[in-house]
């Protein structure tokens, strides 16, 4: 058959891409669909190209190779040179173990460019087959820090909350070292599942999911007949136990279904004596409701958390004092059972986070809140802990360096000296930086402004607090940049591709971003 479709190659148009055109387009094709090299040596693959591009010889996969590495080469170079225009960098970081078992530390960078929009990027994803000890990873930080010359220049990284991981902040003293936001929800959420009723409840919701889930018949079942009951079209959720919204979600979603899942067990057609034991009783589907909109709030906390697109550090102790004040607080209407859960959560997020104590209101997370044109007002404060925040960031606009403040590119310079240029002609123009801070304190808040575009048009007002503001502003609040690199070479590195070197690993994630 291959051999009668050439007949009908020279009918194809011409193609005027050049052999090393393709090449690249065929390098950039492995990297980006996560295929293994060989596939060049594959017979179906040669004869599409061959079908293709009569003229073009497939490369052999050293030349492929040799094509990645130019790439990563010019894209690192690339970086080198963004990162070298930018003022200060925020890094995250985690160490995790592919399918293969074998150990990786990634490291993501996160910087605001001149334009003031957000820049995220991966810096390294390398094998780490020694100890995860505190003093190896905080080895293999700094280097990557020296690597991509950014030494002196990082403001934080942030990080779980393992305890190797905290002593490698510990050792990487010329940073800040900050908690996943996530992560640190997650152990304030822990002690709730662990009540004896939640954690009994959570153990048969997981039952009947995976009851439904393992079962074809059973979930055809369930579709049809919430189309009959007209229920969202929503399938079951299975938790994970490294993410505690995802059990959230579960029981959100298995009370949702609960008339079609009730349904289904109690049909002796479909659901034998045995299993109609999973049903849950009256009282069990009563907490299973009550907990997760106990829980709804924080789930979505998480969720907005975790974007590395626009500023989120600011966010955390104006969501965490919301959650104490308004969606943990005590109601009439709750049940002993809740009233427990709340009790216990706001326990966990007032130890874990310390939102009313001075060293916090001096942290970076608080400072970036008072950079947010959105929470600078810090209502979720004390006036007290509202001047230790001033304070804090009075001292970084301290550490400004000194510079001639030029006007806006855009705005053209006169041909004539105004008359009486030195005079003081607008009571908002800062003189110094108690001014400056004072003139932006004046400026009403905009709660649903974005802090990045709103100081790309502010920053020549305000330029010491917009040099701050553009250092602070880049810090994530979480470590899920790192953690999203897993599943990316979760697809690279499988059992079946257990020899793919690791350098070739470190290369393809980073051009893939």
């Amino acid at each position: 058959m291959w051999q009668s479709n050439r007949r009908y190659t020279r009918f194809l148009p011409p193609r005027p891409s050049s052999s090393e055109t393709i090449n690249q387009a065929l390098a950039n094709f492995v990297v980006q669909a996560y295929v293994p090299m060989k596939i060049v040596e594959h017979e179906s693959f040669r004869h599409l190209m061959q079908l293709l591009n009569p003229q073009y010889e497939v490369p052999s996969r050293t030349t492929v190779r040799a094509r990645i590495d130019q790439q990563y080469d010019d894209a690192k170079k690339s970086l080198l040179s963004s990162l070298q225009g930018s003022t200060s960098v925020a890094l995250t970081t985690d160490s995790w173990t592919s399918n293969a078992t074998e150990a990786y530390l990634t490291v993501t960078a996160h910087y605001i460019k001149e334009d003031w929009s957000m820049e995220s990027r991966i810096l390294m994803t390398r094998a780490m087959p020694e100890r995860h000890t505190g003093e190896n990873l905080a080895i293999r930080l700094k280097d990557c820090v020296d690597e991509f010359g950014l030494k002196g220049r990082v403001v934080a990284c942030v990080h779980d909350n393992a305890r190797n991981m905290d002593l490698a902040g510990r050792l990487c003293p010329d940073w800040q070292d900050l908690p996943c936001f996530d992560h640190t929800l997650q152990l304030c959420v822990k002690p709730v599942m662990d009540i004896p009723s939640v954690a009994d409840v959570m153990s048969r919701a997981r039952k009947i999911v995976g009851h439904f889930r393992h079962s074809t018949t059973m979930t055809a079942e369930l579709r049809s007949r919430r189309v009959v009951m007209q229920l969202p079209d929503h399938d079951l959720i299975q938790d994970v136990p490294t993410r505690w919204n995802s059990s959230q979600m579960m029981l959100q979603r298995l009370v949702e279904q609960r008339r079609v899942v009730t349904d289904i067990l109690l049909n002796p057609r479909l659901t034998g004596k045995r299993d109609r034991g999973l049903l849950l009783t009256d009282a069990e589907w009563e907490i299973a409701g009550d907990v997760a909109s106990a829980l709804q709030d924080l789930t979505e906390a998480t969720n907005n958390m975790c974007s590395d697109t626009h500023v989120s550090s600011s966010e955390i102790y104006p969501v965490v004092c919301g959650l104490l004040i308004n969606s943990l607080g005590c109601s009439s209407d709750d049940s002993a059972l809740i009233s427990r859960v709340k009790e216990t959560l706001r326990d966990e997020l007032k130890r874990r986070f310390r939102p009313y104590e001075s060293e916090t209101a001096a942290s970076i997370p608080v400072v970036t809140s008072l950079l947010d044109i959105r929470y600078k007002r810090l209502n979720f404060l004390t006036p007290e802990l509202k001047n230790k925040t001033r304070t804090a960031l009075e001292g970084m606009m301290e550490e400004v360096p000194l510079r001639v403040h030029t006007r806006d590119d855009s705005q053209q310079p006169p041909t004539k000296r105004p008359r009486f240029s030195f005079l003081i002609t607008s009571p908002t123009e800062a003189t110094n930086h108690e001014d400056e801070l004072d003139a932006y304190m004046r400026v009403n808040c905009e709660s649903d402004g974005d802090p990045l575009v709103w100081w790309c048009e502010h920053r020549q007002r305000f330029p010491t607090i917009a040099h701050v503001a553009q250092k602070l502003l880049s810090v994530p609040s979480t470590s899920v940049p790192s953690e999203r690199v897993f599943s990316k070479t979760g697809r690279l590195v499988t059992k079946a591709r257990n020899r793919i070197s690791h350098k070739l690993v470190d290369k393809v994630i980073f051009l893939t971003k």
